[in-house]
C-alpha cells in the first residue's frame, strides 16, 4: 500500500502518453500497479492497542533498548513482539518510542531497557500504546484494544 499525495495527475499524464504495447496493456502488472496507485486509499493512523496505567517493574540500562512486556499483556492487547510502541510516563511526562518484546507470561513485568531506562524509574505509571493504519471509511466502526491495569 502506498501513501501518495498529488500523484494522480502525474501518473495519468504518463499513462495517456504511453504507446499501447504488451508492457502497458490492461492485463499488464505494471499498468495494474499504476492504476492502483492512482486510485489510492486514504489511510488514517489510529490507536491500535493500549496498556493503560501499568507500573514499571524493572529498569535495565545496560541492555539493548526496548521494553519487555508480560506476554499475557501482549496477547490481551494484540501488541506483537518487535512492534513499535510509544510509552508515555505519567509520573514525569517523558515520552519515547521503542519496540516491544516478551517477558515471562504472568510475571507482570514492564521493563524499560537501554536508553528507555533513563526515562522511568521503578513504580512509575506508564501508558504503552501501539498505532496502526486503517481505511478512513472504516474508522467509524473501529475500536482499539485497551487493557487497564
Amino acid at each position: 500500500m502506498y501513501n501518495l499525495v498529488f500523484c494522480g495527475p502525474v501518473v495519468q499524464f504518463w499513462l495517456e502518453r504511453r504507446p499501447v504495447t504488451a508492457e502497458v496493456a490492461g492485463s499488464s502488472p505494471v499498468r495494474s500497479a499504476i492504476i492502483n496507485i492512482v486510485n489510492f486509499i486514504m489511510l488514517i493512523t489510529v490507536l491500535k492497542a493500549k496498556i493503560h496505567r501499568v507500573p514499571v517493574t524493572h529498569t535495565e540500562i545496560d541492555y539493548e533498548g526496548s521494553c519487555a512486556i508480560d506476554l499475557d499483556y501482549l496477547e490481551q492487547t494484540g501488541i506483537r513482539v518487535n512492534e513499535q510502541i510509544h510509552i508515555y510516563n505519567l509520573n514525569n511526562g517523558e515520552r519515547l518510542i521503542t519496540y516491544a518484546f516478551e517477558a515471562e507470561r504472568g510475571s507482570k513485568i514492564i521493563s524499560m531497557n537501554g536508553a528507555a531506562a533513563l526515562k522511568a524509574t521503578i513504580g512509575d505509571l506508564v501508558i504503552i500504546a501501539a498505532y496502526g493504519q486503517i481505511k478512513d471509511e472504516d474508522s467509524d466502526n473501529y475500536q482499539p484494544k485497551v487493557l487497564t491495569i
